[in-house]
């Protein structure tokens, strides 16, 4: 499929978020895809070549269509990566879309284009360009690239008691219940292997979808707003 296509198709997504923001609770877009929950429904649409939108084809979508998750209950979070998707059902992590990086937490690599278990006791989940990380236990697990083919939790001893968690291209952040802020990865022209203190006083921390590749992580006292949309990440400051 041409890349004009797959453009075309992220224009589409952009505009149906845009169109629909005030109805629905939550939306995360990737690459060339969307995901959005209303009324704990989860509806996918853009681009399906790696079966991102989770319908059982790999036919593209310019409208909404509802997803339905093996599990039980309300749709509470979404994250479109590149070219996969996570979403939470009931506290149950699901995976699918492309994977070949790791990044749906399988343990093998491939492709799915229907919702698969990844494991339980998830309370936020953020996705990236090949990587994956979620919250459970207050503990952050990550699998992709960079990480291995299934969740493994990471830094245990410096992420505690973290409420959730956001990834702008190769850079992660996590947020604690204090308000601290962290960050590891690409940290614009050095790379952390190891979180780092970016700030204290933070509410939320918003992951919408990709982020982008590579970002500049700014200073934290100049962090607001840094985007919305289709590549957006944003964190917000105590007043």
């Amino acid at each position: 499929m041409r890349l004009s296509k797959h453009l075309g198709l992220l224009t589409v997504a952009i505009a149906v978020c845009t169109s629909t923001a005030s109805a629905a609770d939550k939306v995360s877009v990737g690459w060339f895809h969307a995901l959005a929950i209303q009324d704990g429904t989860l509806y996918t649409w853009g681009a399906n070549f790696a079966g991102q939108l989770g319908d059982g084809t790999y036919v593209d979508r310019d409208v909404p269509v509802v997803i339905t998750l093996p599990g039980v209950g309300d749709v509470t979070a979404v994250a479109a990566g590149g070219i996969h998707s996570l979403a939470v059902q009931g506290g149950v992590l699901y995976a699918w879309g492309h994977g070949g990086a790791g990044q749906l937490g399988l343990g093998y690599v491939g492709y799915h284009n229907v919702p698969m278990y990844v494991m339980e006791g998830v309370t936020a989940i953020a996705a990236g360009d090949n990587a994956s990380v979620a919250v459970k236990g207050g503990g952050v697990w990550a699998f992709g690239d960079g990480f291995g083919l299934t969740p493994v939790q990471v830094f245990d001893e410096i992420l505690m008691n973290i409420v959730d968690v956001a990834i702008f291209g190769a850079s992660f952040y996590a947020l604690g219940e204090d308000g601290n802020l962290w960050a590891w990865g690409d940290m614009a022209e050095t790379w952390r292997a190891e979180p780092m203190l970016m700030g204290t006083g933070y509410t939320s921390i918003g992951n919408f979808g990709l982020a982008g590749r590579g970002g500049t992580v700014p200073e934290p006292a100049s962090l607001g707003v840094l985007a919305v949309g289709a590549v957006g990440l944003m964190l917000r400051r105590k007043r």
